[in-house]
């Protein structure tokens, strides 16, 4: 009977974790994402005043620089609000 029960517990939490790998969650675009595409995310963030905790994780996770975003069109005053996390 206890065997019984524990093999039904570990398929439900087996089924779960599968069904969690399988349609990904809520930070899967950022696994998905290139070192371009994070820069566009935070460039085009700042940009419209939307600095939000996704383009600060791309800074930290990608390690992007301040002459890269310069590259990328940012302004000096842009900048500085990116300035902290660089």
């Amino acid at each position: 009977m206890i065997y019984f029960f524990m093999s039904w517990i570990t398929k439900k939490i087996m089924s779960k974790s599968k069904k969690r790998i399988l349609h990904g969650n809520s930070k899967s675009s950022l696994l998905n994402c290139s070192r371009e595409d994070a820069v566009r995310h935070v460039t085009n963030s700042v940009k419209l005043k939307k600095f939000d905790k996704d383009a600060k994780n791309m800074l930290t996770l990608f390690g992007i620089s301040g002459e890269e975003l310069a590259e990328a069109g940012l302004t000096w005053e842009e900048l500085k609000v990116v300035s902290p996390y660089l």
